[in-house]
C-alpha cells in the first residue's frame, strides 16, 4: 500500500484484495464461502479468485486423525451457489461420504486432478471405481486424477482388493497414499495376492502405502511399479517367509525409498538389521537412490545360544561410507529376559510415529513424531521423561508401557512440559507414572483432552478425586477411557467438568 489507513472507522472492505486472500487462506475456505458470497461485488470477486478456490475441502477436523463433514445447511448453499460458479476452476477437492456424490455427481470439474477422500468405508468406495452408474466420479477416476489420497476407516480388506482396483482404473494416476485412519496397527494392504498383470501402473510416479509384511515390500520392488521415483513403506512387521519373489529387478528411477517397520523385526538369522542388510538387500537394486528413509527395530529374544550381536558403534559404523545422510541408533540388551533389541533410523526423521522408545535411547531431534510409544522391562525416570519433551516438542499422543515402580521419586525435579499433547495413555503403566503425569507440579499439559487409565491407578492418585494437585491436568479432559466397569463416586463430575 502506498499510503497507511488512518481513518478510525475502517473496515474490511477498504483492505486490499490480496491481503484480504491471506486473511480468508488462514480460515476454513467453506466458512468463508457461505458467510461472504453475495454481501457485495467487491467481496464475491475475492473469494472467487482462482488461487483461493483451486484447493476446496469439505471436511472439518475435530482432533487429529479425526474429521467429520460440513453442516447440510452449509452444503447445500455451497452447491446450489457457488460451485456453479467456480466448478471449471477447481484443481483439488477433499471429500468425505456424505459430500462426494452431491460435489461431484452434479457438475463436472475440467481442472481437477487432485482428489483426497477421507473416512471412507472400502466397499462403499469401490463403486465409485466400477459401478457405472457414477458416470461422472467414474470419469473422473479412469481419466483425470493424478493425485489420489484415500483414507478409509475400515481395516483394509485383501478380499475387496482396493489397492489393486485403483491400480488398474486410474491410467493417469502419478501419486497415490493410501492409509487406515484408525489404524491402531491393525491390518494393512496385502500385495502378495495381487498378481503382477493385475497389480501394475506405468505412470505412478510416487506411492504411500501400509503393507501387512515385509514380503508385501518386496512384491512393490519386483517391477509392477516401473515408473517410481518414491516410494514410501510402512511395514506392520518383518517376519520370515518362503515365497519366491523375484526381487531381481531394478528400479532404475527411483530416488527416494522410506521404509518403516512399526513392530520388533522377526529374522530367521540372529543378528541386526543394520547397514550392510539395508545395502546389500535394498539400496543395491535401486542404483539412482539418493535419499533412504527408514526405521527398523530388530529384536531378538533367545540369547542362549552362542550368537555375537554388535555393539551399538559396531551398528554405526555398517553406515559409514554407504549412507550420504545421518543414521541414529540404539542398542537395548537385558541378559535378565534374555531379549536384545536394536533400532536403526535415518536421520532427520521423517515420520510421525516412533514406536518402543526405551531407556536405551539416544538423544536426538524428532520434529515430525506426533505418536510415541515408550515400552521397556526397566523403569522410566524423571530425566528420560524430560529428555522425551525437549527431543519430541509436537508430540501429540503418548502410551507409556512399564510395570516397574519409578526410582528417585522423593526427588525435587523441575516441571516437564508436553507443549502439543492431547493423548496420554496410561492403562499398561504403574501408577507411579500416572502421577508423574497428573500432578501439576511434575508435569504441564496444557492440550491434554483424552487420558486412558486404570481406574484403580486414576482414583488413587486424585486421592479419590478431591486432590488440587492433579485437578488442572484432570479437569480439562473431554474423553477418559477406562475399560473396567466403575461407579462415579460423590466428586468425580466435579473432577471432570467437561465430561
Amino acid at each position: 500500500m502506498s499510503e497507511f489507513i488512518t481513518e478510525k472507522n475502517i473496515n474490511i472492505f477498504d483492505l486490499p484484495h490480496e491481503m484480504l486472500i491471506a486473511i480468508f487462506n488462514k480460515l476454513n475456505k467453506i466458512d468463508v464461502f457461505y458467510s461472504i458470497i453475495n454481501v457485495n461485488q467487491y467481496m464475491d470477486q475475492v473469494i472467487l479468485d482462482p488461487l483461493f478456490i483451486r484447493d476446496l475441502n469439505f471436511t472439518r477436523e475435530l482432533m487429529p486423525n479425526n474429521t467429520c463433514s460440513i453442516e447440510n445447511h452449509i452444503l447445500d448453499k455451497i452447491c446450489e451457489r457457488i460451485l456453479p460458479k467456480i466448478n471449471d476452476k477447481v484443481n483439488k477437492l477433499t471429500l468425505e461420504p456424505i459430500s462426494i456424490e452431491r460435489i461431484l455427481s452434479n457438475l463436472e470439474y475440467p481442472k481437477l486432478d487432485c482428489l483426497s477422500l477421507v473416512n471412507f468405508q472400502q466397499e462403499i468406495l469401490l463403486k465409485y471405481f466400477t459401478d457405472e452408474t457414477y458416470t461422472n466420479i467414474r470419469h473422473l477416476f479412469l481419466n483425470q486424477i493424478k493425485n489420489l489420497q484415500i483414507g478409509t476407516c475400515d481395516e483394509i480388506s485383501s478380499e475387496l482388493n482396493l489397492f489393486s482396483t485403483i491400480i488398474s482404473s486410474c491410467k493417469y494416476l502419478n501419486e497415490l497414499d493410501l492409509y487406515q485412519i484408525f489404524n491402531d496397527r491393525g491390518l494393512a494392504t496385502s500385495i502378495s495376492n495381487h498378481s503382477l498383470t493385475s497389480c501394475s501402473s506405468s505412470s505412478l510416479i510416487k506411492l504411500e502405502i501400509y503393507v501387512n509384511t515385509f514380503e508385501d515390500c518386496l512384491y512393490l520392488l519386483d517391477g509392477r511399479l516401473p515408473c517410481l521415483s518414491t516410494l514410501i513403506i510402512h511395514v506392520l512387521r518383518i517376519v520370515p517367509f518362503s515365497s519366491h519373489i523375484d526381487n531381481t529387478k531394478k528400479l532404475p528411477k527411483l530416488k527416494c525409498f522410506s521404509l518403516a517397520s512399526y513392530r520388533d523385526t522377526k529374522i530367521n538369522e540372529s543378528t541386526y538389521i543394520d547397514g550392510n542388510d539395508l545395502y546389500d538387500n535394498i539400496c543395491n537394486y535401486m542404483p539412482r537412490l539418493n535419499q533412504f528413509t527408514f526405521s527398523i527395530t530388530t529384536f531378538i529374544d533367545d540369547l542362549n545360544r552362542n550368537i555375537y550381536l554388535p555393539s551399538n558403534n559396531e551398528v554405526q559404523a555398517s553406515f559409514i561410507g554407504r549412507y550420504k545422510q545421518k543414521v541414529g541408533s540404539y542398542v537395548n540388551t537385558c541378559p535378565s529376559k534374555m531379549q536384545s533389541e536394536c533400532r536403526v533410523y535415518s536421520l532427520p526423521y521423517q515420520f510421525k510415529e516412533y514406536i518402543d522408545l526405551s531407556n536405551a535411547y539416544s538423544s536426538n531431534r524428532f520434529d515430525k513424531v506426533q505418536h510415541l510409544i515408550m515400552c521397556d522391562k526397566k523403569p522410566f525416570g524423571y530425566e528420560l521423561f524430560k529428555l522425551v519433551a525437549r527431543d519430541f516438542p509436537f508430540l501429540r499422543e503418548l502410551s507409556v508401557c512399564n510395570t516397574k515402580a519409578q526410582e528417585k521419586k522423593k526427588q525435587s525435579y523441575t516441571l516437564i512440559t508436553f507443549h502439543y499433547l492431547t493423548a496420554l495413555r496410561l492403562s499398561a503403566a504403574h501408577v507411579d507414572y500416572v502421577e508423574q503425569f497428573l500432578l501439576t507440579e511434575k508435569t504441564c499439559l496444557p492440550r491434554l483432552s483424552t487420558l486412558t487409565v486404570e481406574y484403580e491407578s486414576l482414583a488413587n492418585v486424585t486421592k479419590n478425586f478431591t486432590n488440587d494437585a492433579s485437578r488442572q491436568n484432570c479437569a480439562q479432559l473431554k474423553r477418559l477411557l477406562i475399560e473396567e466397569p466403575f461407579v462415579c463416586p460423590k466428586h468425580f463430575h466435579e473432577y471432570f467438568p467437561l465430561l
